[in-house]
């Protein structure tokens, strides 16, 4: 987030949606107001992205978030969140796990959408030029 801020790094679209759909105001102006904000996200992650860095940029940060160890951890910790869940007698527990339990799923979602959205990004920009090779003559 800080690198956001610092105009290092270009907000996730799913960061920016929460942020707008929590704005208060009358019923709708939230969507209108995400669709404008979208448009405008997607110029700038185009011009973001068409940096001669753009490209090494986007394949290190899917490379960082498709780590296979996070992904492991976080269904991990969604199987165990349920099997505690279903197991336990306590309504308060069973609070406090269906808590954890959404939490944890909205984090696995968010990654999902992150990664998806670096592919899409990565996908756009055009194919870098292939130097042709002369031919003796």
């Amino acid at each position: 987030m800080r690198a956001c801020l610092d105009g290092a790094a270009v907000p996730p679209w799913d960061l920016l949606e929460s942020l707008l759909l929590d704005l208060p105001g009358a019923p709708g102006a939230a969507a209108q107001e995400a669709a404008y904000a979208s448009a405008l996200r997607a110029a700038a992650v185009a011009a973001w992205d068409a940096r001669p860095e753009g490209a090494q940029e986007l394949r290190t940060l899917l490379s960082l978030s498709a780590a296979t160890e996070q992904r492991a951890a976080v269904e991990e910790a969604l199987r165990t969140l349920t099997a505690r869940l279903n197991a336990t007698a306590d309504p308060a527990e069973a609070q406090v796990l269906s808590r954890e339990l959404a939490w944890t799923h909205d984090d696995a979602v968010r990654a999902t959408s992150r990664q998806t959205d670096l592919r899409t990004r990565l996908s756009s920009l055009p194919l870098p030029a292939v130097p042709r090779q002369r031919t003796p003559a």
